[in-house]
């Protein structure tokens, strides 16, 4: 603005011999302040849109790339691949992986992490301490106040925390009823 109000006033001098007129004060430059804003209003929006695309593209990459979780036991590694992983839990400051034949193995991480990092059509967070495999959930049942209750196979999963909140509810009935 400072550029514009000094260039004009160099011009009029020139040209006319005097300085602007005083509603180029008033009123072309609250015109020009206004349009200054909008359009940069605007160019910022395209900006992060654009960085907002980006992140979802690679976040996408990042989740078609996956191929499983690296694990360790002992000196031992393994890698399990989703369609193996039963949920995957909080415990303390870790992560354990619990695998549809039993084994529980320890990741490190936290459960936010991993949630991004696992394909969304297979897994889903139900809650603060669980992120769960699509072939693990059988149905669930409806409780009070639009709360959900999943239902899991096998007796094993019963230390899971299956609730799911009224907020969450509709987005885990989409994902359970989409198909695989």
């Amino acid at each position: 603005m400072t550029f514009i109000i000094v260039t004009t006033e160099l011009i009029s001098l020139i040209v006319k011999g005097e300085s602007a007129h005083i509603s180029f004060y008033t009123l072309d430059v609250l015109i020009i302040s206004i349009w200054f804003f909008v359009i940069n209003g605007i160019y910022i929006g395209l900006h992060y849109q654009h960085a907002f695309r980006s992140i979802q593209a690679a976040q996408k990459d990042l989740n078609d790339d996956f191929i499983g979780f690296q694990v360790r036991q002992g000196k031992q590694e393994f890698l399990i691949k989703p369609k193996d992983t039963a949920f995957l839990k909080v415990e303390d400051q870790y992560i354990l992986l619990g695998t549809k034949s039993g084994k529980n193995y320890l990741l490190d991480g936290s459960l936010d992490t991993w949630e991004k990092i696992v394909p969304k059509q297979e897994f889903f967070r139900l809650n603060r301490q669980t992120l769960i495999h699509r072939d693990m959930v059988e149905g669930f049942t409806k409780l009070e106040n639009g709360k959900l209750q999943a239902h899991v196979f096998g007796t094993e999963e019963s230390h899971l925390e299956l609730g799911i909140s009224r907020i969450k509810a509709p987005l885990f009935r989409s994902w359970f009823l989409q198909k695989s």
